[in-house]
């Protein structure tokens, strides 16, 4: 013990000498240093500015600081397209996970040191951002993800990015395939395995995209903004083989376009037959299931493509930016169709013909499909389309309602669900509608022609007039009084009590029954009608003696009358009578003309306006003699095509056994109604059996006839069944949940039904 403490004794002392020293020697240089310096003249040390920092976002909007160029996309999907059982070999069990990476080159326009992109439901990792005109790697201090709505991705660095800079930020990331309808999910269907010692029916899988408005962020993270445009190279990594352990296949596609993320698509699947038609410098293909490619219901849809896309070019004077057309009809898809480019997808019904099933107005509905998504891809994203009357009541109608919206907020979003919002018809009809005729509407990009052709011009600058149209809710009405020559507009409401001082620039066109004169005043018995073929969104409205003249003209002689104007003064007159514009009694007595009437848009005006009426009064003493007047007005229309329908069968017996075996052996064009009315005339053992048709149908057409003709039963019960089959995707898919809640409240049985189930189970209807 004496001989340790004597030796940490020496150490303390020679460590202390040492402090000693040490703090004696700094002392002697700093006096030195001094000494030495006093008569020198010392430069002083720089001043360091520091740079001029971007401010930090404010709003729910991403700041213009950085804007992307490029992406370059890998993907790994783990979904099993099939799961097959084998014998002394493990099943895999499905994984909805994918995994990749992701790097983005982008250019600064402000200096700042913080990067804001978007990340939903994804686990990001290992940020790493380069300088690429130095070639450095930027150390990154933090990344986080804002938990306040914004689903904002927020990398800050140490150093700064300069403006005008190019980098780099690669990322990894991580994520779950989704199982409803929205951004990356998964879609199941069932197929014949003719490979199978007895033939067996087996559920198959894929994986596809639907990315508007905001879903590319759920995929991998970016600047998820429309504005903000860059070229995406993507390269997916999937199974080749659907066995557990199977290889992976990689697939690189090409650069697209400069486009927004909303665009950007893929899909897996085991659709490798597609319909394919090759139309000068475009490769077109149209993918589908292997059964309905083997069936050739994607043929019409190949070739009707090609077509329209011949006369989108010839008639705009514009290529398709692309050497390839991929077309994919989809199980599951929340819209009827999504015009991603260069890869459209759609719903089934929406892009498969079943020769013998499909009746000729779904034959119509396909082709009008696709001209739509078409228009898209040939225009980019400022397509402009034709118009036709029926494409826009729906607009007409909403747009009428002081809930109503304009087309461009001025406000902006509080959160990224309500963009899904503006999703409506008001936006998607009204936006598409121009007020120009065939002959303006190939030169529409050139706006100062076309408001000279209707002599705004002098009056107005075009963005004057567009402002109108764009930031206000609505459209006008135009009064026209033939009495005195006086016109004036007011914004249409349905409800007739709202105040409202909005004006808009109105391109009129009229016609005369006799004179030219360039103004409102007429001759003694002359007519006026304005807006003529529907060219402009507004509607009109006349003093009573100019309606009873345009009714007597309609009905001695309707041609004089143009065929989209013989349905618009119905509409217009049934929409003014809501809006308590004019009497109820003059629409009714408007459609006198139909029981001569043979054209189809006056009739479809009718009917539809009719509809709200029969709403209306279906339960009060008018529904008889209303019944009555209608049969007796379409009487005319149903002798003129009695060739085609005395060649049908009606049976008198509804029961069973006689009706169930003649249902499927109906004429396409007469199996919707038909079926209608046989189930709403049915029981429980009808209704039954056409339910079990619908969950056997392969065939999409045959299955969106069956799913409307179950609504229609009369029986509160079934309905009630029915809508409780929409919440077991087994028994409903999620994509036709929605219709058959819309096809049960168009049924008078099942309105307060629907309303309150919708109600109870928003969270789940809002999912697809």
């Amino acid at each position: 013990m004496p001989r340790k403490s004597s030796l940490s004794m020496g150490f303390a002392i020679a460590l202390a000498i040492l402090t000693i020293s040490a703090i004696g020697g700094m002392i002697s240089m700093i006096i030195a240093f001094k000494v030495q310096t006093d008569d020198m003249k010392m430069t002083p040390p720089p001043t360091i500015i520091p740079p001029t920092m971007a401010p930090l976002p404010t709003s729910w909007r991403l700041p213009r600081y950085l804007i992307p160029e490029r992406y370059e996309i890998t993907i790994q999907v783990d979904l099993y397209t099939r799961i097959v059982e084998e014998v002394n070999v493990t099943t895999p069990n499905q994984t909805l996970h994918f995994h990749g990476n992701s790097t983005v080159h982008f250019q600064c326009h402000q200096n700042t040191d913080v990067i804001f992109l978007h990340s939903l439901g994804l686990k990001v990792s290992s940020p790493r951002v380069i300088n690429k005109d130095t070639k450095k790697e930027m150390k990154v201090i933090s990344l986080t993800h804002q938990e306040n709505g914004t689903d904002f991705l927020v990398i800050q660095i140490e150093n700064f990015f300069k403006r005008n800079g190019n980098y780099s930020l690669f990322l990894a990331f991580k994520g779950e395939i989704s199982e409803y309808l929205d951004a990356f999910y998964v879609s199941r269907y069932a197929e014949f395995n003719t490979e199978a010692e007895n033939v067996t029916i087996e559920e198959r899988f894929l994986a596809a995209t639907d990315l508007e408005p905001t879903g590319a962020r759920q995929i991998f993270p970016c600047f998820d903004e429309p504005d903000m445009k860059a070229v995406f190279q993507l390269k997916v990594i999937h199974r080749r083989k659907t066995k557990a352990l199977a290889n992976w296949q990689m697939t690189l596609f090409e650069d697209t376009p400069k486009m927004s993320s909303y665009l950007f698509a893929f899909t897996v699947s085991e659709f490798e037959d597609f319909a394919k038609f090759y139309y000068h410098r475009v490769d077109i293909k149209t993918y589908a299931r292997p059964e309905a490619i083997k069936a050739h219901h994607a043929d019409y849809a190949a070739k009707i493509t090609a077509k329209i896309l011949d006369f989108y070019e010839k008639h705009l004077d514009q290529e398709y930016g692309m050497r390839k057309l991929d077309q994919i009809a989809l199980p599951d898809l929340n819209f009827a169709a999504m015009e991603n480019w260069g890869l459209i997808t759609y719903q089934e019904p929406a892009l498969l013909y079943v020769e013998g099933v499909s009746s000729l107005l779904q034959k119509e509905a396909i082709a009008e499909i696709i001209a739509h998504e078409l228009a898209h891809q040939v225009r980019g994203e400022k397509s402009k389309e034709i118009s036709i009357m029926n494409d826009l009541h729906k607009a007409f109608e909403d747009d009428a309602l002081q809930t109503s919206h304009p087309l461009s907020q001025s406000e902006e979003f509080k959160e990224p669900s309500e963009i899904l919002g503006m999703f409506d018809a008001i936006s998607y009809c009204k936006v598409k509608y121009k007020h120009l005729d065939s002959k303006i509407w190939k030169h529409i990009i050139d706006l100062s022609s076309f408001l000279q052709a209707y002599g705004i011009e002098d009056s107005a600058s075009p963005s004057e007039v567009i402002k109108n149209w764009t930031t206000q809710i609505g459209y006008p009405v135009l009064t026209i009084n033939t009495t005195n020559g006086e016109s004036y507009q007011k914004h249409f409401l349905y409800n007739s009590s709202a105040v409202s001082n909005q004006t808009w620039y109105i391109p009129i066109r009229y016609k005369k029954k006799i004179s030219s004169n360039p103004d409102y005043y007429i001759l003694l018995n002359e007519w006026l009608l304005a807006n003529i073929n529907c060219t402009g969104y507004y509607r009109v409205n006349y003093n009573l003696e100019n309606w009873k003249l345009l009714m007597g003209q309609l009905e001695t002689e309707p041609d004089h009358i143009p065929l989209m104007n013989r349905g618009q003064l119905i509409d217009d007159a049934f929409n003014l009578a809501r809006a308590k514009l004019v009497n109820v009694t003059l629409p009714l007595e408007m459609t006198r003309f139909l029981r001569k009437e043979k054209a189809f848009l006056p009739w479809e005006s009718a009917i539809r306006n009719l509809e709200y009426l029969v709403l209306m009064f279906d339960r009060s003493e008018v529904y008889g003699p209303m019944q009555s007047y209608l049969r007796h007005q379409v009487e005319e229309l149903y002798n003129h095509f009695k060739n085609h329908t005395d060649n049908s069968t009606v049976p008198e017996d509804h029961s069973s056994h006689v009706f169930l075996p003649l249902l499927f052996s109906i004429h396409p064009n007469l199996r919707s109604t038909i079926y209608c009315q046989a189930v709403a005339a049915g029981e429980q053992k009808e209704w039954e059996f056409a339910f079990e048709k619908f969950q056997d149908s392969f065939d999409s057409s045959e299955r969106e006839q069956l799913r409307r003709a179950l609504s229609c039963t009369k029986q509160t019960w079934l309905l009630s069944r029915y809508l409780d089959y929409t919440l077991d995707p087994d028994k409903i898919r999620l994509m036709e949940a929605t219709s058959i809640l819309i096809d049960i409240a168009q049924n008078a049985e099942g309105q307060a039904l629907a309303w309150d189930f919708m109600r109870a189970h928003w969270n789940y209807f809002s999912q697809g």
